[in-house]
């Protein structure tokens, strides 16, 4: 262990003893979520986390965390153990919080594993837990072959280059980064498969056609079937969705029936 890290595990425990007298039946934290067995709770906004040993709790969200709140008042300081910080957030706020070691507004990204979060001050997305992300993300283009009893994928050979089509996409600027400006087009290069041009969001782990970038809208939430069923619709920026397969497979279905699948990261 880091000695960094050794005296941020003494400052919190530390403070642990300086505050354990505080019962948590008094926190707003508690009285406004609900109990779903002894000792673990439910928030609105927090999810699960388990309260024995408070103020430092365990989250389902946040790892070990401790909290510093006046009583009866929805606001909130946690101390972070894992990204070694104190952090403000509200239930209205969050998943916003303020770091106090960058002196900048995060987002969290609570649906990607691992989680991710969204720094304002570097306008950047990194990994919760400070550990570094994927510089190049190379994505390989597969075909439904139906010619036999039973179907299965095979890679998508160009015609041209007789070579299986793929795409790297450079996250070295940008962690949002598109593979070109966001502009629908129907013209195809090296750089792109036929049906327009791909897109991908490392923040969402989700690709895109052309414009759409609402993965929010198009994204995760919507199963397998939803998709085929926008895809069948073919209008408007619902045929443009691209997103997961099964998530055995982690393939994604885009709309012109192609699937992409993160071949290599690096």
């Amino acid at each position: 262990m880091s000695k960094g890290k050794l005296r941020s595990l003494n400052f919190m425990l530390l403070t642990f003893l300086v505050f354990s007298s505080i019962s948590y039946s008094q926190s707003a934290l508690i009285t406004d979520s609900t109990e779903l067995e002894p000792g673990w709770y439910e928030s609105d906004w927090l999810w699960a986390f388990y309260v024995e040993s408070f103020p430092l709790i365990y989250s389902a969200d946040l790892d070990w965390v401790l909290v510093e709140n006046d009583d009866g008042v929805e606001k909130f300081w946690f101390y972070l153990m894992t990204p070694d910080t104190w952090a403000y957030t509200t239930p209205e706020l969050y998943p916003w919080m303020y770091f106090d070691s960058t002196q900048s507004w995060v987002y969290l990204f609570l649906d990607t594993d691992p989680l991710l979060l969204y720094d304002t001050a570097t306008e950047t997305v990194r990994a919760y837990t400070g550990e570094s992300m994927p510089t190049i993300v190379t994505v390989a283009f597969y075909v439904l072959n139906t010619e036999g009893e039973e179907p299965f994928l095979e890679p998508l050979i160009d015609p041209f280059t007789e070579r299986w089509g793929m795409i790297a996409f450079d996250m070295s600027e940008d962690v949002f980064y598109w593979s070109r400006m966001a502009e629908p087009d129907n013209t195809c290069d090296e750089e792109c498969s036929p049906g327009g041009h791909p897109h991908y969001n490392a923040a969402a782990d989700m690709f895109y056609r052309d414009g759409v970038f609402s993965w929010v809208e198009y994204g995760p939430e919507h199963s397998e079937d939803d998709i085929r069923d926008l895809v069948a619709a073919g209008t408007a920026g619902t045929r443009k969705a691209v997103t997961e397969g099964t998530d055995a497979s982690r393939f994604y279905l885009d709309h012109s029936g192609l699937y992409l699948q993160i071949f290599e990261t690096e």
